[in-house]
């Protein structure tokens, strides 16, 4: 009988708990991947369009400078991510049409304007450096 009390409740959260405020995530580990950039450009808060619309009250800009500033590169099939850092010039890290190994860190959470996955969530960072994290 209690297995069946437990089996109702769950069911009635899943189909009546509003979805808009549960957070649409993406859990995977971080992980050395080999990647071949298709392009490189060196982005910033100020200078990206995509991420002006972000820089709002949702999110202070400590945290676009810090998350946000660095390189956006995107590869053959259309991801993009992103690699903060504030060196000069961080495209030399991803020379075109040459194999790179980083890792990659996926922190996409809530889809909405107060979320994480501004630019898709994809971040790299170099190998024995410190894993991104949004969430901190």
């Amino acid at each position: 009988m209690k297995a069946l009390y437990i089996f109702a409740c769950a069911l009635a959260f899943i189909l009546f708990y509003p979805k808009t405020s549960a957070a649409d995530c993406v859990v995977m580990p971080d992980n050395k991947i080999n990647l071949t950039a298709l392009s490189c450009k060196n982005i910033s808060p100020e200078n990206e369009e995509r991420l002006k619309e972000y820089s709002d009250t949702f999110h202070d800009k400590d945290f676009m400078n810090r998350f946000y500033t660095g390189a956006l590169v995107k590869l053959e099939s259309g991801t993009e991510f992103v690699y903060p850092t504030q060196i000069e010039n961080p495209c030399q890290e991803f020379p075109l049409d040459q194999d790179v190994t980083k890792m990659a860190s996926y922190v996409c959470c809530d889809t909405g304007p107060w979320g994480k996955c501004i630019l898709g969530g994809n971040f790299l960072y170099d190998i024995g450096a410190t894993p991104v994290n949004t969430f901190q």
